[in-house]
């Protein structure tokens, strides 16, 4: 079964041979396989990956070509829900689940930031939550990394408008990752913020018709105040949810280990 995913990849649930248990394979996508550029950091960024190891990062079993030269990753399959079906309801969810929650989140960021790895495309798309050994809501965070390989701003070409290209959604990216700038973990603390929000709120923090809107209000308004959408929201994790979606990324808490 294939499922076509928005930073240019599509996703298959396979069997691995001789150990009969299922996996999560993604490969990249045919018409971006003319580019070597492209071809090459998505191999780079999914065998750095791979080198992740923490309980709430889904693990990579492989990376590899096939014998056509088109890339692939093997990685854990997570039976379990996206976090995006949870939050589609548009409800605030519990304190208590908001907190369990996002700080598995963190967690799985600090161990990738220790190793010098930025997600830079954290959505709820990519959180998995599942039960194990009778505990719900197990964070499995996926595609660590991979959104680097087609962020490639082109000569003269506007960063914003390839930005809207890329992603699917601009709902939870860092501003200066919109304007085109350098980003590092404290991007990943942003877009955490903005999972915070709407785990909180159950709206995110700027909406807008078109994605490119979105990215301009990212970039340039000021962040509503979650505790005005939902009056019961605890006033520190409303404090810390617009530290987190400070502008300027020094304003920010300066590591997922602190966010923890």
């Amino acid at each position: 079964r294939a499922r076509r995913e928005p930073e240019g990849t599509v996703l298959y649930r396979a069997v691995q041979a001789g150990m009969e248990r299922a996996v999560a394979v993604k490969v990249l996508r045919g018409d971006l396989l003319k580019d070597p550029d492209v071809v090459r950091r998505f191999v780079r960024e999914a065998r750095a990956g791979a080198k992740l190891n923490h309980q709430n990062i889904a693990t990579v079993h492989l990376v590899g070509q096939t014998d056509e030269g088109v890339p692939f990753i093997v990685m854990e399959y997570v039976e379990g829900l996206a976090l995006a079906a949870i939050l589609a309801v548009g409800k605030p969810l519990p304190l208590r689940r908001i907190v369990h929650i996002g700080a598995q989140i963190a967690s799985a960021l600090a161990e990738a930031h220790g190793q010098g790895i930025v997600h830079r495309d954290l959505k709820p798309e990519n959180i998995l939550l599942s039960e194990k050994r009778g505990e719900s809501d197990v964070v499995k965070v996926v595609d660590f990394g991979i959104a680097k390989m087609v962020a490639h701003v082109a000569p003269g070409e506007d960063p914003i408008s390839r930005m809207g290209t890329v992603f699917g959604t601009p709902h939870y990216i860092a501003p200066e990752q919109a304007s085109g700038q350098s980003v590092d973990g404290r991007a990943d603390i942003y877009s955490l913020g903005c999972i915070l929000f709407q785990m909180a709120t159950g709206k995110v923090p700027f909406d807008g018709q078109q994605g490119l809107q979105v990215l301009l209000r990212q970039v340039r308004d000021p962040v509503p105040d979650p505790r005005s959408l939902n009056p019961k929201l605890s006033p520190t994790l409303g404090s810390l949810i617009l530290q987190m979606l400070a502008k300027d990324p020094a304003e920010r808490p300066q590591s997922a280990a602190l966010l923890v």
